[in-house]
């Protein structure tokens, strides 16, 4: 059962590493950097469980839906999604191969789904159904939250459009409401199926939009895939 747990772990992200990473297909991104990005979405825990913790105390000022609302946008969405921005901002974009909008996308939902796997790490040793259940809901939230924040910060950083906060509150959104179903409990927890199809929707055709910006401004061509640096 651990091999089957640790697989169900894994492969959801991977799989909806490597969908993210072929939307890219003219120019498709180093895969060191990409692996890269996954691995701080991986510090990123780290650095969320931390600040959490010192700001525990701030719960108990809070009671009933109050403290639901607190624990999923602030918690659960303000405070993950902002360590999964950092890394990206101060890390991903540095770098010279960050040069597309849709890079943005790519990396942030790397750095997502690499946060996704410690999550998934944390219940290894549940019922094989409850990881087979977060490979097909919670995984993909933190891809598709990923996929918003990506998209401005794409725009805001090659463009210089929109801004990076507003995929941040983009994200907020979605992964906070998805929280909110969640602790609600009972009938209102299957309103993520709809939230989840939503957003992984608009996630496919944000991507199909920076991808033509991208080639409107003659950042990618629009000919046959180029091969990625290793």
């Amino acid at each position: 059962m651990l091999l089957l747990n640790i697989a169900l772990a894994i492969g959801p992200a991977i799989l909806l590493l490597l969908w993210a990473y072929r939307r890219d297909t003219a120019r498709p991104e180093p895969r060191r950097l990409v692996l890269g990005a996954f691995g701080l979405g991986i510090v990123a825990v780290a650095v969320a469980i931390v600040v959490g913790l010192a700001l525990e105390p701030l719960e108990q000022l809070f009671t009933g839906i109050q403290r639901i609302v607190y624990r999923a946008y602030f918690v659960a969405g303000f405070l993950e999604e902002t360590a999964k921005l950092a890394v990206v901002l101060f890390f991903v974009t540095r770098h010279k191969e960050f040069d597309e909008v849709a890079d943005g996308m790519v990396y942030t939902m790397a750095a997502s789904l690499g946060f996704a796997v410690v999550e998934n790490a944390m219940y290894i040793g549940e019922p094989s159904v409850v990881l087979l259940i977060r490979g097909i809901t919670a995984v993909p939230a933190h891809a598709a939250a990923g996929g918003f924040m990506g998209y401005f910060i794409g725009l805001s950083r090659i463009e210089g459009r929109g801004s990076s906060l507003t995929g941040l509150l983009a994200a907020v959104a979605l992964h906070g409401t998805y929280d909110f179903f969640l602790f609600m409990g009972g009938r209102m927890s299957f309103a993520v199926i709809p939230l989840l199809i939503i957003g992984l929707v608009l996630v496919v055709y944000m991507f199909s939009i920076a991808v033509k910006r991208d080639q409107d401004a003659g950042r990618v061509p629009r000919g046959p895939k180029i091969h990625p640096k290793i």
